[in-house]
């Protein structure tokens, strides 16, 4: 059994900078619903899963901004063109019978990495299918992340040792990685003066957090381990802000999100679909 995970409001955004403007006879915008829905369709033909699901993130703030006033407050505004097409993405999933998922408080990667989970659990195959490269961390044998590189059909697929070969260490230690560096689309501060390759190279040498500051007297050179020291605090602090929750308490049946082909729709949810475009 197979199970397709898609990043809903992600790839949207996607889609909205790589499709022409669209828009309906009464000038609403749809060119980012329209690429979203060639995307589903083309990756329905290509993974064939037998259950689908799309995480939405939830208009509302999550305890990750709760615990830091400054997480993602330096990105950019909702374009205007786009914020009316993340209400119908609802309307368009609803016409396409596509099950769709948020949950107050927390995220739609916290909804995949749930449900990726629990498939595996399942022994079922998974794939995540995102923009954000955060949910590498949830790759396994049993899970694959696919990561836009380039609008939304042009994917980089990534299992358990693809990550590795990419970072040096497993996927599981990447939020400890973000933890020492730092992200700046999400503003988490990580470690100040500690970057890409200096995170990179202590993860794979040491491990997690606690097993760097475990040997913390083996860190090389003496201001790498003085900005550890001085900066513990917010290397875990901001570990906990880029680790994806696993373990949501989820009031959804993966099995029971069966994919439904659109020719099997009933006229009238083929029209709800057709008139969101």
């Amino acid at each position: 059994m197979k199970l397709l995970l898609v990043d809903g409001y992600s790839l949207l955004f996607r889609a909205f900078f790589s499709s022409p403007p669209l828009t309906t006879k009464d000038g609403q915008p749809t060119g980012a619903l329209f690429g979203f829905a060639r995307m589903l369709i083309r990756l329905l033909e290509d993974e064939k899963p037998d259950y689908l699901l799309v995480a939405i993130d939830a208009h509302a703030p999550t305890f990750r901004h709760d615990r830091s006033q400054d997480y993602k407050s330096t990105r950019a505004e909702t374009p205007d063109d786009l914020r009316p097409q993340t209400t119908r993405l609802r309307e368009m999933l609803d016409g396409l019978s596509v099950p769709w998922y948020e949950h107050a408080g927390f995220e739609a990667d916290d909804i995949l990495g749930t449900l990726a989970r629990v498939g595996e659990k399942e022994d079922w195959d998974v794939t995540v299918v995102t923009g954000d490269g955060d949910a590498l961390q949830l790759a396994t044998k049993k899970v694959h992340v696919m990561l836009t590189r380039r609008g939304v059909t042009d994917l980089d697929d990534y299992d358990h040792d693809a990550v590795i070969k990419r970072f040096g260490f497993t996927p599981d230690l990447l939020p400890d990685y973000k933890g020492l560096r730092g992200d700046t689309s999400d503003n988490i501060p990580g470690v100040p003066g500690i970057g890409e390759k200096t995170g990179g190279k202590l993860v794979a040498e040491f491990g997690s957090l606690e097993e760097i500051y475990e040997n913390l007297e083996k860190v090389k050179p003496d201001r790498i381990r003085r900005l550890l020291e001085e900066h513990r605090e917010q290397a875990f602090e901001s570990r906990l802000l880029a680790r994806i929750i696993t373990d949501l308490p989820i009031e959804i049946d993966p099995k029971k999100c069966d994919v439904q082909p659109f020719e099997e729709l009933s006229e009238e949810k083929q029209e709800r679909f057709v008139d969101t475009l």
